[in-house]
């Protein structure tokens, strides 16, 4: 779980201002809002725990980059009851990613699943 420090190597989740790179094979389950983050890189899988309807969580970051790896909120079977708000930060003259700019949510060779 994210808010759990073994996944973070026995250190605290990431903070304000910091970059998160989830590896191939690793699969991290978002029980807390996240942020806000430099760089999120999605290798690996993003899953958030659905705490239902009544709970509102947040994610907020600069760049979120899904590359091979796989973004999961709710399923077509088990939808996602809780609310996610996502905000992405930034201004025009933020370094821009190649292909990709500033400000963004992109996905290479991956998946995001929103139900």
């Amino acid at each position: 779980k994210w808010s759990n420090n073994n996944t973070w190597g026995g250190s605290l989740p990431p903070q304000p201002g910091f970059s998160v790179h989830i590896l191939p094979g690793q699969h991290i389950l978002v029980d807390q809002s996240v942020g806000p983050l430099k760089l999120i890189v999605v290798e690996g899988t993003l899953e958030w725990e659905d705490q239902g309807p009544e709970a509102e969580l947040t994610l907020d970051a600069h760049y979120i980059l899904v590359r091979g790896g796989h973004v999961i909120i709710g399923t077509e079977d088990k939808p996602y009851t809780s609310k996610l708000t996502i905000t992405m930060h930034g201004n025009k003259e933020d370094p821009h990613l190649d292909t990709y700019g500033n400000k963004v949510f992109a996905v290479r060779e991956g998946s995001v699943d929103i139900h």
